[in-house]
């Protein structure tokens, strides 16, 4: 015979697992409307291909291959040109998403601040320590949802604890080139207004 108990817990399973398909049909829709806005954009751009010499006729720098310029080709300004307007016109065209507050947050009705934490050059066991006192912090004030931005390819601590993460390579956050630095802003800032976030916080050991 079941106990109410196992009833409770039962009743509490399945609400969590409506909740969590809701937000990710929300996600669904809004992601479809992201991608469709922004294969019209790249349509309507239309960049001329960049031109592209043979390595043996190289013998001085105008005569190197456009991928050795990634900075000054059509193509880089051109994606450059799309990171700017998904940034600028997220909040017309596109509404901000709404980032899952994690499993024990679930039922907390109350306005929260998006924060947005980015954890580069931590090992896997860092990673897990900020995102278990970040957690801990959460539940006691209750007052804000975080978004996590990582570098490490282990997202097991955010998905077992029901929080949203973006994913950014390594080769791009460790980067000092001025090309990958440019990048990590333009990216930055598209998840910024992507999760409609209140603000960034470093918690990374070089502190950017």
């Amino acid at each position: 015979m079941t106990t109410p108990s196992s009833d409770d817990s039962k009743e509490e399973k399945i609400s969590r697992l409506g909740a969590e398909n809701r937000r990710y049909r929300e996600l669904i829709q809004n992601l479809s409307s992201a991608v469709g806005l922004l294969r019209q954009r790249l349509e309507s751009l239309q960049p001329s291909a960049p031109e592209i010499h043979p390595f043996e006729n190289i013998d001085d720098e105008k005569k190197a291959p456009a991928v050795c310029h990634p900075r000054g080709s059509k193509m880089a300004r051109a994606i450059r040109s799309v990171f700017r307007r998904a940034k600028s016109e997220a909040s017309g065209d596109l509404r901000p998403l709404t980032p899952n507050p994690g499993w024990k947050c679930l039922a907390v009705n109350t306005p929260q601040i998006r924060i947005g934490f980015t954890l580069f050059g931590m090992t896997a066991e860092k990673v897990e320590e900020t995102v278990r006192e970040i957690e801990h912090r959460q539940v006691r004030i209750r007052d804000f949802t975080p978004v996590f931005i990582t570098d490490s390819p282990d997202l097991e601590p955010f998905r077992i604890r029901g929080y949203v993460v973006e994913y950014l390579p390594a080769s791009i956050t460790s980067s000092h080139g001025r090309d990958q630095r440019r990048y990590l802003r333009d990216r930055i800032e598209l998840i910024t207004a992507k999760w409609d976030l209140g603000e960034v916080v470093d918690l990374g050991p070089s502190h950017r």
